[in-house]
């Protein structure tokens, strides 16, 4: 009995929200920020009166989801995921000894295509708008360790329609203060990462759910060989924890619905020339809890000018 109320709530939540792993709350373990996109030269800014167009591509298929035990929570569950988005970051022509200060947007493109129980449902349209007005930048004298500072505002945007299988985007607002760094160790090899909170600002206003906070954090390295310097090797992953539970009006959720994941991963940079780099990225989650498993396959592109 307890196991059937348990797979009917999983159930419930499944045909209420969105399974975007783009936007990618915790609402079946989703967050607005795209967890997994970090590990690349994360601290690094343009210089003052730059530019840089950032476009990421993700491609994911899940076929599980697993509850807070790790059983698997939702019968014949499938869902596959892309991800075209385009991100710009403009530098300000002020300088304030090793501080630079730059300004963001992003707007994502979502594709969802969901089954489970014999139903499926296929969704796209625009996202969650990023809006990103401040970051301070800092970088040292040998300009060896670079960072950021800054809050991601995720603004609810889309169609969103909780009687649908499938949603392209999160139905609600979210501010995410985040914190990158770059640190270049030697000539051969650097490392970067990202740590951040995420924090739902209101609930869901169609299902009424309220989704935790959750931290999470990109640590990667990368290793650049002497003979090829275009050329980076490097390994990744992420960490995330929720930190309170999530929340609906009269429900009980299993476990809290606190999700958690720990993922590792892979990626090849080649630097065409200073100004355009391209990234191919996979990695996996190991361990995952009240999320469905990820395993996204990125494509990133960046130009400055």
């Amino acid at each position: 009995m307890k196991n059937s109320r348990r797979l009917t709530r999983y159930i419930y939540l499944a045909l209420a929200a969105s399974f975007s792993h783009a936007a990618c709350a915790t609402e079946l373990g989703l967050t607005n920020y795209p967890i997994g996109v970090n590990g690349i030269l994360d601290g690094v800014r343009p210089e003052p009166g730059k530019t840089l167009l950032l476009s990421y591509n993700m491609y994911n298929k899940a076929d599980k989801f697993k509850d807070d035990e790790g059983d698997s929570a939702i019968p014949g569950f499938e869902n596959t995921t892309i991800v075209s988005s385009l991100r710009t970051i403009h530098t300000w022509n002020y300088v304030a000894g090793p501080f630079t200060f730059s300004s963001a947007f992003n707007v994502p493109w979502t594709r969802s295509e969901t089954s489970m129980m014999g139903r499926s449902d296929t969704e796209q349209g625009i996202g969650n708008i990023d809006l990103e007005p401040l970051h301070v930048n800092y970088v040292n004298s040998s300009k060896t360790f670079f960072a950021s500072a800054y809050i991601d505002f995720f603004i609810k945007n889309g169609d969103y329609d909780s009687t649908r299988l499938a949603n392209y985007t999160q139905n609600y607002d979210s501010a995410t203060p985040l914190f990158a760094y770059t640190w270049f160790i030697n000539g051969n090899w650097s490392t970067s990462g990202t740590l951040g909170i995420e924090f739902p600002l209101e609930r869901n206003d169609e299902t009424k759910y309220k989704s935790g906070d959750v931290f999470f954090a990109h640590p990667s390295i990368e290793y650049t060989p002497s003979s090829n310097r275009k050329l980076h090797f490097g390994l990744a992953g992420y960490y995330i924890k929720q930190l309170n539970n999530d929340s609906q009006p009269g429900v009980r959720i299993p476990g809290g619905g606190e999700t958690r994941a720990v993922a590792i991963g892979t990626s090849v940079r080649y630097d065409f020339t200073r100004d355009l780099m391209f990234v191919l990225k996979y990695e996996h989650e190991v361990y995952y809890r009240n999320r469905a498993e990820t395993q996204p396959l990125w494509l990133q592109i960046a130009y400055m000018f």
